[in-house]
């Protein structure tokens, strides 16, 4: 599984990284580039949009526990923390697809590019914003927790799993799964046998939804170091974090705000030096004209970019049929996803001058139709 799905793993949470890097204002080990006043920008964005709380000192649990009514649901693409939260949507007694909450995350609607060192792009979102937002939709709450040490991080997670809630957990998908390298990914879990922890992968080759599953072993003391990898590769101030779902209070968000969200994203824009949207695919297109990215190393981007809007306009059309204006903004999305079919295409055994600058052109134009399709 893991290596036909890890350059999936590693732009998980790319998005994150502007996140990531307002919290080295609190870390004094950090650079003077990272401490730069107009950080606090990022610092303030997470402040907000997170609503990070410490970790409540756990109590105590028993030897094993396992967390009643979730289905282990996986697909054989990259929708990591979608389905993660389809999962937990479940558990809550609400059966939505994944079109919806990636809709209610804003998670495939939009893409980020970051150029303070070196160029990363990826076809997404935040996606702890994301479960923020997307809880409004589901009727929950969304909570995250952060904490230093790893002995009340691991017995917080035997907590709320005692306690019947399933836990998301950001790893170092490598470390789970015993390979070099890092990638960024997030499991569920949803139990626990003395040491060993319980996961349900959200990526698998053959995708499966399925109750009553054992789930993926791994021992809880590899898991909280897979938490602490990704904590410290994004400069975050603590060393541990996990979010969980309750049950909120008050009406449920309609998806008529999320697609607000969705409109504002795929437009994006531009802040300090990273873009945001169609901005940011502009801004690859321009890079790739220039010579100053080798488009290549950006294949699996691409491969993302063309399924997640295909993927996100199969479900426009459905979910609003009826609705021109959706209807013919999933048109856009489509036609992009038809764009970057047609880059990877021209990527087929190199690329040559010709076709490097033929590329930029077919970004440019996607850029232009998803730009459209959040207007």
């Amino acid at each position: 599984m893991y290596g036909s799905t890890r350059l999936w793993l590693v732009a998980l949470l790319a998005a994150s990284t502007l996140a990531a890097a307002a919290y080295t204002l609190s870390l004094p080990e950090a650079p003077l580039k990272s401490t730069s006043p107009w950080l606090k920008l990022y610092h303030d964005y997470m402040a907000r949009e997170y609503g990070v709380r410490p970790m409540p000192t756990p109590g105590p649990s028993p030897a094993e526990a396992h967390v009643e009514g979730v289905p282990w649901i996986s697909y054989d693409k990259p929708y990591c923390p979608s389905t993660c939260l389809q999962m937990v949507a479940y558990w809550a007694g609400l059966n939505e697809s994944l079109g919806s909450i990636n809709l209610a995350m804003c998670l495939t609607y939009g893409a980020f590019l970051e150029e303070l060192d070196g160029v990363r792009f990826a076809p997404v979102n935040d996606p702890f914003k994301g479960f923020k937002d997307a809880a409004r939709y589901l009727g929950l709450e969304c909570r995250v927790e952060v904490a230093n040490d790893p002995h009340a991080y691991q017995a917080r997670l035997r907590e709320l799993v005692a306690r019947g809630v399933p836990v998301i957990v950001p790893v170092n998908a490598a470390r789970v799964y015993n390979v070099p390298g890092f990638a960024p990914h997030v499991e569920l879990l949803v139990g626990y046998e003395g040491d060993v922890a319980l996961i349900y992968e959200p990526v698998e080759e053959r995708p499966r939804f399925a109750y009553g599953v054992r789930g993926v072993e791994v021992s809880l003391d590899q898991l909280v170091r897979a938490n602490r990898d990704v904590c410290e590769a994004f400069m975050m101030p603590w060393r541990h974090m996990l979010i969980y779902f309750v049950e909120a209070e008050g009406p449920r968000e309609g998806l008529v705000e999320a697609l607000r969200r969705a409109g504002e994203s795929l437009v994006g824009g531009r802040l300090y030096w990273m873009c945001f949207g169609a901005e940011a695919v502009e801004a690859l297109a321009n890079y790739t004209a220039e010579g100053r990215v080798r488009i290549e190393d950006y294949a699996w981007a691409l491969e993302m970019a063309r399924d997640y809007r295909q993927g996100d306009a199969e479900f426009l059309e459905e979910a609003f049929r009826g609705r021109p204006l959706v209807v013919e903004a999933a048109s856009e999305l489509r036609h992009a996803a038809n764009l970057y079919a047609e880059c990877l295409r021209l990527m087929e055994g190199g690329v040559a001058p010709e076709e490097r600058g033929r590329i930029a052109e077919l970004l440019r134009l996607a850029a232009m139709s998803e730009g459209r399709a959040g207007e």
